[in-house]
């Protein structure tokens, strides 16, 4: 053999060599991709980047490792809903105003009747009755639904606002004597109801109510993208007049259930999580609605829109039902700050959530779906 072709051989044979001993280097210490990197959505973001803070931790699978199970429980279409604690029944109101109580089988009437044009309910603190208003809009008419008698009450007339008090025989109402507006006390153990004024010519109309335990009540200008809103606090007692939030631009505010945060949407895209006297804040880096929040015991949770619109503003289009969100799931633990994320935008369940009030009671979401306005129950364990 030639000494140039040996050469060649030799060569050749120390590069084929060395190319095998860095391949399976190669694959005995490169780590694979996470799973989290390959599907991931970030929410809307808010003013301070959107990015996802440290203390953010991601994954239902590896907390417990089983998928959520999605079923719908609802056979008519929902206005809204409650979760009785007590009882761990659940209720829902239709569009018409039947009255059912949701089974995983065939769903149980409550009540027949019928109330024209549903458009907001409010359940006292047992959960025994509902407030009601119903008709136009602009002026509705009121009613409660009591559920130990199983029907509808009609409030009077002259009734134009409320919301409960204290106790479930109790609401905080505007009251039309006259000529005159006034913020009452109504006594519902009477029959009719006795009213006991608070404040004559109450000149903030358009607002919306709730009782903050023992004595005040919040008061909230209806927010819209075209002008700014404010939030004042009453205490029922003094009668004293603060001045909480002013001057935000589509400014819409809920409760927890509980009563003990209040959430916040502002433009342009904020969301703040308070708590129930408003002397704190917190700046989420995601941005939702009021509506999309809640708490259990230890942990507030919110469905987050992953992706909105291109053309779309919040929160008017959005109630428009101009389009439907599909929504993602963080929560925030109240002891320690941190927040947490546990579904991305349905990746771990077949069917896309557009969510309204949500509710958790024993490892298990309830909640409405937009996307079909059917009550849905999500198990999925999160404390």
């Amino acid at each position: 053999m030639k000494p140039v072709v040996k050469k060649i051989i030799i060569v050749s044979g120390a590069v084929i060599i060395a190319l095998g001993i860095y391949l399976l280097m190669r694959a005995l210490f490169s780590s694979p991709s996470s799973p989290e990197n390959q599907n991931s959505t970030l929410p809307i973001s808010s003013e301070n980047g959107g990015n996802q803070p440290s203390a953010v931790n991601s994954g239902t699978q590896n907390q417990t490792n089983s998928l959520p199970t999605l079923k719908k429980i609802s056979e008519s279409a929902v206005f809204d809903f409650i979760v009785r604690a007590d009882s761990k029944d659940v209720y829902y109101f239709g569009i018409d105003g039947k009255t059912y109580s949701a089974k995983e089988g065939p769903d149980l009437s409550v009540s027949s009747q019928t109330m024209n044009a549903l458009n907001f309910i409010e359940a006292d603190p047992t959960a025994q009755k509902v407030l009601a208003a119903f008709g136009d809009p602009q002026s509705p008419s009121w009613g409660i639904f009591d559920f130990n008698g199983k029907s509808w009450h009609p409030l009077p007339a002259e009734i134009l606002n409320a919301t409960w008090g204290s106790s479930n025989n109790e609401l905080i109402a505007t009251v039309k004597n006259g000529n005159n507006l006034n913020l009452s006390l109504v006594d519902l153990k009477n029959n009719p109801p006795s009213y006991k004024t608070l404040i004559k010519d109450f000149r903030l109309k358009d607002v919306k109510f709730a009782f903050r335990s023992p004595q005040s009540l919040l008061i909230f200008e209806k927010g819209n993208s075209t002008y700014t809103s404010r939030v004042w606090q009453l205490d029922l007692k003094t009668l004293s007049l603060n001045l909480l939030i002013n001057n935000e631009r589509g400014l819409v505010i809920g409760f927890s259930d509980d009563k003990k945060n209040a959430f916040g949407f502002s433009l342009p895209n904020k969301f703040k999580i308070f708590d129930n006297s408003f002397q704190k804040g917190i700046l989420t880096f995601f941005t939702t609605l009021p509506s999309k929040c809640n708490n259990t015991a230890s942990t507030t949770f919110c469905f987050v829109p992953q992706i909105l619109p291109p053309n779309q503003t919040l929160p008017d289009d959005y109630f428009q039902k101009s389009f439907r969100s599909t929504d993602g799931l963080y929560t925030y633990n109240q002891t320690t700050g941190a927040f947490r994320q546990i579904l991305l935008n349905g990746s771990e369940i077949t069917e896309p959530l557009d969510v309204y009030h949500p509710q958790y009671l024993g490892d298990r979401f309830y909640f409405i779906n937009r996307f079909d306005r059917g009550l849905y129950a999500l198990n999925l364990k999160i404390d």
